[in-house]
């Protein structure tokens, strides 16, 4: 319904397109959707080869192996969350991982809307890094600008990102406060 509001705003009320533009401006945002869904199709591929080879149950045995402090286990969490959604997906990613992360979170005493914020913030940073970084190559394709001439920019967004999650993890209250009134 969008589209075909803005395309009779812009043929009929505002002129700025004409009708026979309407040709490479279709031919235009098809192959920037296919540069898009390359890249999820992929990321997807990825993702049900770590599910089929039980990646999410390894995780959970490789971190209550490093340690028992809850904090440790979430911090670990966090930088390898965002090791995955830089090559899976954020959607199949949390498909995925959630309802096997879950059960370590509550082990660790950790609120199940804390955990799901903090998992979600993990893997969001992954949208803006290569190889997958599914937004960077979006916005990328839409400035018409190369994804090596960006990559350079992005890690102090990447590095504010991994603060606020870190400030999340360590105090759960910026997130609960609001939910704690219900």
């Amino acid at each position: 319904m969008a589209v075909a509001y803005s395309l009779v705003l812009t043929l009929f009320v505002y002129k700025t397109i004409r009708p026979r533009d309407l040709k490479d401006i279709l031919v235009n945002a098809t192959l920037k959707t296919a540069v898009c869904m390359i890249v999820v199709a992929m990321a997807s591929a990825f993702a049900w080869i770590i599910a089929r080879e039980r990646g999410p149950q390894l995780l959970i045995e490789a971190l209550l192996s490093v340690s028992t402090n809850p904090y440790v286990i979430m911090v670990l969490l966090v930088f390898v969350l965002i090791l995955i959604g830089t090559v899976v997906d954020t959607m199949a990613a949390t498909i995925i991982l959630t309802p096997v992360l879950a059960p370590l979170a509550a082990q660790c005493g950790f609120d199940p809307i804390h955990f799901g914020l903090i998992v979600l913030m993990s893997l969001i940073v992954g949208l803006i890094t290569p190889p997958v970084g599914v937004v960077l190559y979006i916005t990328c394709e839409i400035g018409e600008v190369k994804v090596h001439e960006v990559t350079k920019y992005i890690f102090i967004f990447v590095a504010i990102m991994v603060a606020t999650i870190l400030i999340m993890v360590f105090i759960p209250k910026l997130i609960l406060f609001i939910p704690s009134f219900y």
